[in-house]
């Protein structure tokens, strides 16, 4: 019975020793990046501009996603030619 709680005591012992050793950091979300890496350029329909227009939205969904024209860095600058759409 003894050496029970003696074997726990020790392992109490260890648990907080590595505990309040060890520095914990936690992640630095002040300065850590708020953007994608990559900025995704799809091209749209002529009706997908038209409701985008009319109703004067700006968040869009999904389903206007579905032409991937290219991607670029979003730090970077774009020098290529769009085609219309």
């Amino acid at each position: 019975m003894k050496k029970n709680y003696r074997l726990f005591y020790h392992s109490l012992f260890v648990t907080f020793l590595f505990a309040f050793t060890f520095p914990i950091t936690a992640q630095d979300l002040l300065n850590s990046t708020k953007t994608s890496p990559y900025t995704y350029i799809y091209k749209i329909t002529d009706q997908e501009a038209k409701v985008i227009y009319y109703e004067s939205t700006w968040e869009v969904d999904t389903s206007f996603l579905h032409t991937l024209v290219d991607s670029v860095k979003t730090k970077g600058y774009y020098s290529e030619k769009l085609p219309v759409g």
